[in-house]
This record gives structure tokens, C-alpha cells and sequence, in this order.
């Protein structure tokens, strides 16, 4: 009996996930490839490109991670979750300007951190702890406190997210310091994904 179509593409993902080495997997897989979100490569450059200039960032420093790029999750926590109505749209964005200064902000943050919101409060701690070693910073509770780029950044997501293909989901930003930390990040996980299946 053959396998349906979402089960069929969710053991071709495993398939290239055993067989691949983890930096193919993330150039053939992430990285080169047109989103799940997507239909064709066009509209992809278009989206990018549209989105680029409103974060006034080069559009070849844009990449749609997460499942709506592979069409499943490959956050080892989440057990290939499977992209639908409910997902949100994560980007990569390779910014070292941004990067620097919301870095700075997290560094100079200090006793201001105690205003801001509980989950504010979260993601600032964990990014001392762990992502910012990483040369990535994930905005998605920080972003409206991040001067002088989070404001604007914040209202250029919500009117791109309002339309096609994000259609009303939450459009997160993932800042990365450079390429290598972007390649580097991603290839890091796939590693985890890997260690997970092989050992089942």
C-alpha cells in the first residue's frame, strides 16, 4: 500500500537526514532550496527581496528556516512536527550590524532587564547563556525593545506577515552575526537530529 503523500515526504526527509553529510543536508535542504511555503522559486525571490528592503538588509541574507522551509520541524524537541495552519514562518536574517546592536543591547540591558516583560526577561537570560555564544540571536521576544532598528522592524513584520504566503501567522526573525554562524547553527542541530535517529 503506498504511503500518503505527507507520510512519503517525511520519510524522504529522514532518508536524506541518514544519509547526508549534516552540512549537505543544510545547503541542499535549507539553504538552496525554494520554502515548503512557496510555490515557485519567483515568487520566493520576490517575497525575499520585498522583505529585505523593508528590514534594509541585503535579500541574500534572507533564508526561511524551520518547517516552513523542510515542511517539518527539525528541532530534535519537537518529533518532526509536521508545517500546518498553525506554524509560524521563521527567517534567518545575516546581519552583522544587527547583530551587533541587538547584541549590545543585551549586554547593556542590566537593570532595565527587570522592566520588561516576564518572557522578555526569559529570552534575554537564555541568550546569555547560550545563543549569543553562537553568533545568533532569536528576536521574537526581544525585537520591540531592540533600538533603533526593533520598532520598525517589528511594523514591516506585521504588514508582510498580513499577506501571502504568511497569511496572519507570526513571522519571527532569527538575527545571525555572519554566514558561518548561520551554516554553523543549523548544522549543529542537524547533527542532534541525526544522533536521534540513528539511534532508534
Amino acid at each position: 500500500m503506498p504511503l500518503p503523500e505527507e507520510d512519503k515526504s517525511l520519510e524522504e526527509l529522514k532518508s536524506d537526514l541518514r544519509r547526508m553529510d549534516p552540512r549537505a543536508f543544510v545547503m541542499h535542504r535549507i539553504f538552496d532550496a525554494v520554502p515548503l511555503l512557496f510555490t515557485e522559486p519567483q515568487k520566493w525571490t520576490e517575497w525575499k527581496i520585498r522583505l529585505a528592503d523593508q528590514l534594509e538588509v541585503d535579500a541574500h541574507s534572507v533564508v526561511v528556516i524551520g518547517s516552513g522551509c523542510v515542511g517539518y520541524s527539525l528541532n530534535p524537541g519537537k518529533a518532526f512536527k509536521a508545517y500546518d495552519k498553525e506554524s509560524d514562518v521563521d527567517v534567518a536574517v545575516v546581519s552583522g550590524y544587527h547583530f551587533e546592536v541587538a547584541w549590545r543591547f543585551l549586554r547593556n540591558v542590566k537593570t532595565q532587564l527587570y522592566s520588561l516583560p516576564r518572557p522578555a526577561q526569559n529570552s534575554i537570560k537564555q541568550h546569555r547563556d547560550e545563543f549569543v555564544f553562537l553568533g545568533t540571536i532569536a528576536t521574537d521576544k526581544i525585537l520591540p525593545y531592540i533600538d533603533p532598528f526593533g520598532p520598525s522592524w517589528v511594523k514591516s513584520l506585521a504588514a508582510i506577515g498580513k499577506d501571502p504566503p504568511v497569511s496572519g501567522r507570526t513571522l519571527n526573525i532569527r538575527l545571525y552575526r555572519d554566514s558561518y554562524s548561520l551554516v554553523g547553527y543549523h548544522v549543529s542541530g542537524v547533527k542532534k537530529v541525526q544522533g536521534q535517529l540513528l539511534s532508534t
